[in-house]
């Protein structure tokens, strides 16, 4: 920075030339250098906001990524930990395309539909609206949802499941009723021998 009175170029942003003893308010100075050190725009940035400017910045990017994770995660894996006994009507059990055991996911007591869907498939699309429908009509009827992904994934091979929507109906006492199916009439048959 150059003092204004005698020309002297001093390093930093004193407050006081070494020269001539010129007193400077920390606003000049911080405007001089600013004057005197153009640079890229990322330089200004960081001279406008500072390091603790940048630490805040940061911070919230990650809170930002953990409120989304945790979010992501809530519909998936952390119901699958609490063995997925929420009580909600319809929860995902599983992240998608892993491997998961659906009997520890069931609802105690309850009917439980376990519906292997995949996000590409239409006829899925058209079925879970009418599941949910009737899970919602009914306080023993619960559904639990793992997404496939694709033909090849973990939990494509752990159920062998050969096609979707395929669903299973599993009674009160945890045992499956009926074979998978995609036909909505099958299913509601199968919850109806539940009773």
């Amino acid at each position: 920075m150059k003092c204004p009175n005698c020309g002297k170029e001093t390093e930093g942003s004193p407050l006081e030339c070494e020269k001539c003893g010129l007193i400077f308010s920390k606003y000049e100075a911080a405007q001089r250098r600013k004057a005197e050190t153009p640079g890229p725009i990322t330089k200004e940035l960081s001279h406008k906001i500072g390091r603790a400017g940048i630490t805040y910045i940061a911070t919230g990017i990650i809170i930002i990524f953990v409120i989304f994770a945790a979010v992501l995660f809530r519909r998936g894996p952390a119901n699958q930990a609490a063995g997925g006994n929420s009580l909600e009507k319809s929860a995902v059990i599983a992240a998608p395309g892993a491997e998961v055991d659906v009997i520890k996911c069931l609802v105690p007591g309850k009917i439980t539909l376990v519906d292997f869907f995949a996000d590409w498939c239409g006829p899925c699309r058209v079925l879970s609206p009418k599941l949910e429908a009737y899970a919602a009509s009914r306080e023993d009827v619960f559904i639990r949802k793992v997404n496939i992904v694709s033909w090849k994934s973990a939990v494509t091979k752990q159920y062998g499941i050969g096609f979707v929507p395929n669903v299973r109906v599993y009674g009160p006492d945890g045992k499956m009723r009926g074979n998978p199916s995609a036909n909505y009439n099958e299913i509601t048959a199968n919850i109806e021998s539940c009773k």
